[in-house]
């Protein structure tokens, strides 16, 4: 029999279980940075960098090695993206949410307490840009802008115009989830949190939204035999 790929593998990690009473439900467990802790970990990456650039100058200036200006200066510039990773889940902040039929709940890193919502009331996820992107918008362009009258150019960063908040919009009212730096990883995120709901509006409202297998299309029908496990 062909099998089709589930559409909750990869990122952000998605597990799929069942209550007591066999209801399907989700837990989606995300790790991200936000646009300040992206700064850091730029920071210190650099930092890192040229520490051990330094160090590698240093010896082989010592031992008359060149090879030590190879892999202690090279390689570090070479690997800046893993270096970069490898910090960055230092910094990572972690975000739970749990779907069932009827909530919807998040707990916010590891000391949070659990936010819950009612699924039943109109509800929606939805990106929104980060409060501070317009702010850091005008500061680079005022800052471009006094570069050309001095004839030079500046690279900054754009860490806030980058982020975006995950938000739960609850009858209307919104609800940040996470901020999120990159965009890319803050569509993954929407993308998942929407496929959830849509399963458990499916097991919900007896069939409509999107079944995960054929019985999900069907609704309790008189004399039906309950399922057991």
């Amino acid at each position: 029999m062909e099998q089709y790929k589930s559409p909750f593998e990869g990122k952000p990690d998605t597990r799929q279980d069942s209550d007591d009473q066999g209801t399907m439900t989700f837990t989606v467990t995300t790790r991200t940075l936000t646009p300040l802790r992206a700064r850091i970990v730029d920071g210190v990456t650099a930092l890192l960098i040229l520490y051990i650039a330094v160090i590698g100058i240093l010896v082989g200036i010592r031992e008359h090695d060149p090879w030590a200006w190879v892999f202690l200066v090279g390689g570090p510039l070479a690997g800046h993206r893993v270096i970069r990773r490898w910090i960055a889940e230092e910094f990572e902040t972690k975000t739970v949410m749990h779907f069932t039929d009827t909530t919807f709940a998040v707990k916010r890193g590891l000391v949070g307490a659990w936010e819950s919502f009612d699924r039943r009331h109109a509800h929606r996820f939805a990106l929104v840009q980060h409060d501070h992107a317009r702010r850091e918008q005008a500061e680079h362009e005022h800052g471009q802008r006094i570069d050309q009258t001095k004839g030079r150019a500046t690279w900054r960063t754009p860490y806030y115009q980058e982020s975006y908040f995950v938000s739960f919009e609850y009858l209307g009212q919104r609800n940040d989830l996470m901020a999120v730096h990159g965009r890319k990883e803050a569509l993954a995120i929407l993308a998942r949190l929407k496929a959830c709901d849509e399963v458990m509006e499916s097991q919900a409202r007896n069939g409509k939204g999107v079944p995960l297998n054929p019985r999900d299309e069907w609704g309790e029908q008189p004399g039906d035999i309950p399922e057991t496990v």
